[in-house]
């Protein structure tokens, strides 16, 4: 996904992510990308342009949408499915029906 999104040639200067699971993800892009900013989704701190969302899944997408509702345009997660309402600009994998268990839930 590192590579998905240096090569689009859209430079981020942050990330921000979702506490729990989006964390892992987001702590690893930011160094595969070299953004040394990485913070948590939060309502009151204005909306950066070049800020990349991440997070592990967009299931539902009701996460991703309360980013995008706020003017995040940009996602990247690890997983999405196709009922999500929000697809993510960047996915490492498609989600099928079976419940999915990150290592860093166990």
């Amino acid at each position: 996904m590192a590579n998905k999104i240096s090569d689009s040639g859209i430079i981020f200067k942050s990330i921000i992510t979702f506490p729990r699971g989006g964390f892992p993800v987001a702590t690893r892009l930011s160094h595969l990308l070299n953004i040394d900013e990485v913070g948590v989704v939060d309502l009151t701190t204005p909306i950066a342009k070049d800020c990349l969302v991440v997070d592990d899944i967009s299931d539902t997408g009701n996460t991703l949408n309360g980013a995008k509702s706020l003017g995040y345009v940009h996602f990247a997660t690890l997983h999405w499915h196709r009922q999500s309402i929000v697809k993510p600009t960047w996915y490492v994998w498609e989600k099928k029906d079976d419940w999915i268990v990150y290592p860093w839930e166990v």
